[in-house]
């Protein structure tokens, strides 16, 4: 009887056991299955779009990584996608400080025109000048590359034009009163 019931128990042993392996194993091909699965799901995604990433405008391509580098479950996708983000953002970062130093510059060579047209409006002598002109054409490039790069960042003009129209300026005397307290200071 002793082994008989011995034997009850070995038998109801493997087939816990048998049961409990083979569940188990189940389990993990299937979980298996279903990692493949959700990367073959993110690669499609990631590939419906990928031409965002290869565009030429760095705002679009930042937004896109930012994005991918937030949602993909697998991290070996995300990660990639971190340092794509990172190389972006980077670049990103190029433009705007360029585009601030061109806006710097813009606003320097303004100053510097209205000093000339307040310099020729003492003198009221109306003679073309080519330092006016220069001056006009590089407000222009600037102008131009401003806008490119404003294109590129997505940035939106509030104004077309960089130029501030005369009316937004100061009088003459404004400004001949504003150097000369900066002369005494």
């Amino acid at each position: 009887m002793e082994n008989e019931k011995l034997k009850l128990w070995l038998d109801f042993g493997k087939f816990f056991l048998g049961t409990f392996l083979i569940g188990f194993v189940s389990l993990v091909i299937k979980w298996g299955f279903q990692d493949r699965e959700i990367a073959i799901k993110e690669s499609q995604q990631v590939g419906e779009y990928v031409e965002y990433a290869l565009l030429e405008d760095v705002a679009v391509r930042k937004r896109f990584a930012e994005y991918f580098k937030t949602v993909l479950v697998s991290d070996d996708h995300r990660e990639r996608w971190e340092k794509y983000f990172t190389l972006v953002e980077s670049e990103y970062g190029e433009k705007v400080e360029r585009r601030d130093s061109l806006m710097q510059l813009y606003e320097n060579l303004l100053a510097l025109e209205f000093q000339n047209e307040s310099a020729m409006d003492t003198t009221m002598v109306e003679m073309p000048s080519p330092v006016a002109s220069d001056s006009r054409l590089q407000l222009e490039k600037i102008q131009q590359e401003v806008q490119a790069i404003d294109s590129e960042l997505r940035i939106k003009a509030t104004d077309k034009s960089l130029v501030k129209k005369k009316a937004n300026r100061p009088s003459q005397q404004e400004f001949t009163d504003t150097l000369q307290m900066q002369s005494f200071n």
